[in-house]
């Protein structure tokens, strides 16, 4: 393992409302400073991270980018980790303008983080490199189609996070309703069985220094309310095969449901997604290992190294708001 004492000095994008995230980040000894954005000026981040700073909104893509490089520089930033799926596709475009500056975006390129943000490709490229996943089709072909639907059926937001447009089908009738909520949508078999999420990290060698599973116990506005760790070597194993095949780096959030004996991964988030605070609980050397990548080494493999049947709940907290650079 690299010797080099320094700390990292973290931005994050779309911060927002994350302040469990921001709050693990600088709670680890590898952490520097967290310099939080948003284009919110009364976000919570505002009250939490080291450094707030308000910048432009993400669809005026040359002033985001330009803010962007501007904070990183006056802050000395080390590496950018985002928290949001809006600002990925372009995030990964930038990402040898970042590096001039001497700033790692910890992302995927360009290519796999657009396929792990669509769901039709993402099955199909997940399908093709022999990993189970749902038998995913566009809502409209099978709207289309006269062959009979087996029901239920789920129907996503082809490009979306958490539970965007998703609702579970009985009937052609809720097909068609889906369809005028949500026209850009995919239908995927409805799978029964136990839910889990990965939390997986990758360095620049291509190591996998962590996965840490968790199996979900309940929801809450599509996102993880309860988990509880869980020792299942299949699904560390499965995290590595991830990894390899994104070639992501940083962090990856993953949801995996087993059924039938079978692992199917539903979704491939390339960032730090919805398990990371449950993982911080189980697994503190992963954001160690994190923020170690984000200033360019390569940490200390904690593969399994984690605490088992641990059960962790979200809560919700309120802070006053400070809202700076309006």
């Amino acid at each position: 393992m690299a010797t080099n004492t320094e700390q990292t000095r973290a931005l994050v994008t779309f911060a927002g409302r994350k302040a469990a995230w921001v709050s693990a980040l600088m709670r680890s000894s590898q952490c520097g400073a967290v310099v939080a954005v948003d284009a919110d000026p009364l976000a919570a981040m505002a009250s939490v991270a080291s450094t707030f700073e308000v910048v432009p909104r993400v669809d005026e893509e040359e002033r985001y980018v330009a803010a962007l490089v501007e904070v990183s520089a006056r802050h000395r930033i080390d590496c950018i980790i985002p928290l949001n799926d809006t600002d990925l596709p372009l995030l990964s475009r930038c990402v040898e303008a970042f590096s001039k500056i001497g700033v790692r975006v910890l992302l995927s390129d360009a290519a796999r983080v657009a396929r792990c943000q669509d769901k039709l490709e993402a099955a199909s490229w997940l399908a093709g490199l022999g990993l189970d996943t749902p038998t995913t089709r566009r809502l409209e072909d099978v709207l289309l189609d006269p062959r009979p639907v087996r029901y239920p059926v789920v129907v996503k937001a082809r490009r979306g996070q958490g539970s965007e447009g998703f609702r579970v089908c009985h009937a052609s009738s809720d097909l068609e309703a889906a369809a005028t909520v949500t026209p850009h949508a995919v239908v995927q078999d409805l799978v029964a069985g136990e839910e889990f999420n990965l939390d997986i990290l990758r360095a620049a060698d291509g190591s996998v220094p962590a996965v840490v599973p968790k199996r979900k116990l309940s929801m809450w506005q599509g996102s993880t309310d309860k988990a509880v760790s869980v020792d299942r070597p299949d699904l560390i194993a499965l995290g590595v095969r991830i990894a390899e095949i994104t070639q992501h780096l940083g962090a990856i959030d993953v949801d995996v449901m087993e059924s039938g004996g079978r692992l199917l991964v539903l979704d491939i988030n390339p960032r730090l997604g919805g398990g990371f605070p449950f993982t911080c609980h189980y697994c503190p050397r992963y954001v160690d290992a994190l923020l170690s990548i984000g200033r360019g080494l390569v940490p200390e493999s904690v593969l399994g190294a984690y605490r088992k049947d641990l059960v962790v709940y979200r809560d919700v907290s309120y802070y006053e708001a400070r809202p700076r650079g309006a």
